[in-house]
């Protein structure tokens, strides 16, 4: 494993898994992680809702540039989509258990009530309220399910402004309804 996280879901990566990329994700978390010099850029663009949480970075290797998990301080409404367990029942959050879009296609189309966005803007980042765990879920203890990591909504302008810099990112498409 590449990294891990504690109670309380703060990441922990192993500081000789940390390469010369930017931008990455610290595996098997979803969470997209980031160098310092990278952090400063996002700030100075002046994102709305962009927010970053440190990453301790425990190992021998020579230290570095610290690394940041890149999160958002505003949550989205409730998606639309319907969110279903492995077996395909409707899922329940207060079973605590891992859950995924009920989608055929991945990555799946991720819907959101317009209204609600709109009362929110300005926005640039925001994390979704449910913590899916792609196609995989059932079984998971509540300790785990906790420390899933929600979808991060970006808008057009950050989406650009990463092509622009030609970052590395995985982009799920979404939509207003």
């Amino acid at each position: 494993m590449d990294a891990s996280k504690d109670d309380e879901g703060n990441l922990s990566i192993k500081r000789s898994k940390v390469n010369q990329q930017l931008i990455g994700r610290a595996f098997p978390w979803e969470a997209p992680v980031c160098k310092d010099s990278l952090k400063v850029e996002m700030e100075a663009e002046g994102f709305v809702g962009l927010s970053f949480l440190p990453v301790a970075l425990p190992g021998t290797k020579a230290a570095g540039e610290p690394v940041w998990a890149i999160s958002a301080d505003r949550e989205m409404p409730a998606l639309l989509n319907r969110m279903v367990n492995d077996d395909g029942t409707d899922h329940e959050p207060s079973e605590n258990r891992g859950c995924h879009v009920d989608d055929f296609y991945f990555p799946s189309l991720l819907r959101f009530p317009i209204a609600h966005v709109r009362a929110m803007e300005p926005l640039d980042i925001a994390i979704s309220k449910e913590r899916p765990r792609n196609k995989l879920g059932s079984g998971f203890k509540p300790e785990i399910v906790r420390k899933f990591d929600p979808f991060l909504i970006a808008s057009r302008r950050f989406r650009q402004w990463c092509e622009k810099r030609k970052l590395k990112i995985e982009w799920w498409p979404v939509v207003l309804e």
